[in-house]
């Protein structure tokens, strides 16, 4: 019940992101986790859960100044009730 969060398969697409499309991703974890964040430099959000385990997100990428084009770590945390966490770390190149 208490089981630590796993972090089993993420699917971030695409990996490189450019102002005014759609990115989306689906993150597949243990059941017993209640929340997934994702979280770069300039913003975090949750990812809505769809059933036990599996989260997904589709997110509009709106522009982004010029000096902000590049890779970044989008880090992961999946996080179970009690409020432990786990994290995955994923490189996408923002455009």
């Amino acid at each position: 019940m208490n089981a630590p969060p796993t972090i089993l398969a993420i699917d971030l697409s695409p990996a490189h992101v450019t102002a005014g499309t759609w990115w989306s991703g689906r993150i597949v974890t243990s059941t017993n986790v209640a929340s997934v964040e994702i979280r770069w430099p300039f913003f975090t959000f949750s990812a809505p859960r769809k059933a036990p385990g599996e989260f997904d997100f589709r997110f509009h990428a709106l522009d982004l100044p010029i000096i902000y084009h590049r890779p970044y770590t989008v880090e992961i945390v999946a996080r179970n009730t009690p409020g432990v966490t786990t994290q995955r770390n994923v490189i996408i190149d923002f455009r």
